[in-house]
């Protein structure tokens, strides 16, 4: 069971080195032997309260980009891809979203960490 583990643990490890925790499988069992691993957030077009709770973090995220990059970004958010968390002092949540140009309407594809702590929420472009 210890060799699975750490075989599993090694393949994780790789992905996560690999997208920077975007696009992760799930892990079963590592999830309940690993307990701070990112972990998708399977179904999340299903599930009201989390989608909306990831457009509102994804929003946070765009308006951020927004003011940091306020000559040449406009974006609005199209809406929320897919979004993995993992546990921390509160909940980090690497998300994929999909935002619109409001002055040319041309669509992109974002990703944002955003750490949803206790006091307050960060943001990472």
């Amino acid at each position: 069971m210890k060799k699975k583990i750490d075989e599993l643990l090694l393949q994780y490890r790789k992905q996560v080195r690999g997208n920077k925790g975007f696009d992760v499988d799930e892990y079963p069992l590592l999830s309940s032997s690993v307990p701070v691993i990112i972990i998708p957030i399977s179904k999340l077009q299903e599930s009201k309260r989390l989608l909306k709770l990831v457009k509102k973090l994804s929003k946070l995220a765009i308006q951020q980009y927004n003011r940091d990059h306020a000559c040449k970004a406009n974006y609005d958010l199209v809406m929320a891809h897919k979004a993995n968390c993992q546990l921390a002092v509160g909940f980090i949540y690497y998300i994929t979203f999909e935002v619109k140009d409001v002055d040319d309407g041309e669509s992109k594809i974002f990703q944002a960490e955003v750490f949803d702590r206790i006091e307050k929420i960060d943001v990472v472009l």
